[in-house]
């Protein structure tokens, strides 16, 4: 197969959260079984920087990249604009055997490639993320407006694929009340295994905390409103009147305001002792600063698919995950995974608290990471699904 992906973010541009790392697997996993992959994307790195590389190949996928008019629009309002993107579609798309959007708003980066898609006749598929429904925005935040628009100028693009992958339950509820006479296939995302041994923690925790000895706590998550961080902040605040025997340490990227604002819930709770805020970390160092910790907070508001949470089970790491994930029917009956009410902290803090007071349940939680890993994400099989979703719509348009 000749596949192509649509995505305004891809590797290595991870401050943009989850899907271009989850986009970028996918890819190479598919290149890997002998198909011809191809993404195009723009050039966006993060909110300062932009991307150099115009075109290369990244572990079989070959990546091209069209410059978007401002870096600081599509960072902060998803304003995704590849110039030039309309002239490589034109020469380009009628060598496609299948077609996969990663996105659903950048309508300015779509719309073009959109056009010679359908000249063309080429199948495609939609894979959105769990992004389609935003609940969690205010009616009066700039992207409530922004992705109803997008949302009304891409709808050709959405009511004419062949299908929608989806990554849980939920997402596949809320895409049929939206579009219900579609298909829509469950494929959650899948991930690698990462081999690890209580050895390797030991060295890793001496690396990058190397005179810590309270227990740590991790959320490694973009800075934004979304991923409730306000709510975690309230847990940890409470949990440190009956145990300060933790560290809670926040890695990520920061949308534009929120950092202050989780700054000023720190200063007001007194809690700088116990609550930092750290820059982003990505790739081995990510894995390594996970491998090292004792507990992994996901305390979001709305969480399609949950990444960071699951490279923290991956590794071994137990996870407190928040009652709004769409995992949750993945999770339900794994220790590893503790589904938890983020809006009662003083009744969390007590669950925390029973739990780092006592090793053996700490270590007892990890019990069951790679029955859960296996059973339900995958990677090899996740990869082989996805194939096949492909084959059955290329054949069915032949």
């Amino acid at each position: 197969m000749n596949i192509l992906y649509i995505t305004p973010y891809y590797t290595p541009a991870f401050s943009y959260g989850g899907i271009p790392r989850t986009t970028s697997d996918l890819a190479e996993g598919i290149a890997k079984n002998a198909h011809k992959v191809t993404v195009i994307t723009t050039d966006v790195f993060d909110n300062k920087r932009r991307n150099p590389i115009k075109t290369e190949t990244i572990n079989g996928v070959e990546v091209v990249r069209f410059r978007n008019y401002s870096n600081l629009l599509a960072k902060h309002l998803n304003f995704y604009n590849g110039s030039k993107v309309s002239k490589w579609a034109k020469e380009n798309i009628s060598k496609f055997d299948i077609v996969h959007f990663a996105d659903v708003y950048s309508f300015l980066f779509l719309k073009p490639i959109y056009k010679y898609i359908k000249k063309h006749k080429i199948p495609y598929i939609i894979k959105p993320h769990g992004t389609l429904i935003f609940k969690y925005l205010n009616i009066f935040h700039p992207l409530y407006f922004l992705r109803n628009l997008a949302l009304y100028i891409n709808k050709p693009i959405l009511e004419n694929t062949e299908l929608f992958i989806s990554t849980s339950y939920n997402e596949t509820m809320e895409i049929q009340e939206k579009y219900p006479t579609k298909i829509i296939i469950e494929i959650p995302n899948g991930i690698r295994p990462l081999f690890y041994d209580e050895n390797s923690k030991a060295k890793y925790k001496n690396k990058y905390f190397p005179n810590e000895n309270r227990k740590i706590f991790i959320s490694v998550e973009r800075l934004s409103h979304i991923k409730g961080f306000d709510r975690a902040i309230n847990v940890m605040t409470e949990l440190y009147k009956i145990n300060k025997n933790f560290i809670y340490l926040i890695y990520g990227p920061s949308e534009k305001g929120y950092l202050d604002k989780l700054n000023n819930m720190i200063i007001n709770n007194n809690a700088g002792d116990y609550i930092k805020l750290k820059n982003g970390i990505f790739g081995d160092e990510k894995n390594e600063i996970l491998l090292s910790s004792d507990l992994f907070i996901l305390s979001s508001y709305s969480e399609s698919h949950g990444m960071a949470a699951l490279d923290a089970i991956n590794l071994g790491v137990p996870a407190l995950i928040s009652e709004e994930s769409y995992h949750q029917n993945y999770y339900n009956g794994y220790k590893c995974c503790k589904k938890s009410n983020f809006n009662n902290p003083k009744e969390l803090a007590q669950e925390i608290n029973y739990l780092i007071s006592n090793d053996n349940i700490l270590f007892d939680l990890k019990s069951d990471t790679k029955d859960l890993i296996d059973k339900h994400f995958n990677f090899e099989k996740y990869i082989s699904k996805t194939e096949q979703v492909y084959n059955d719509v290329i054949n069915k348009n032949k």
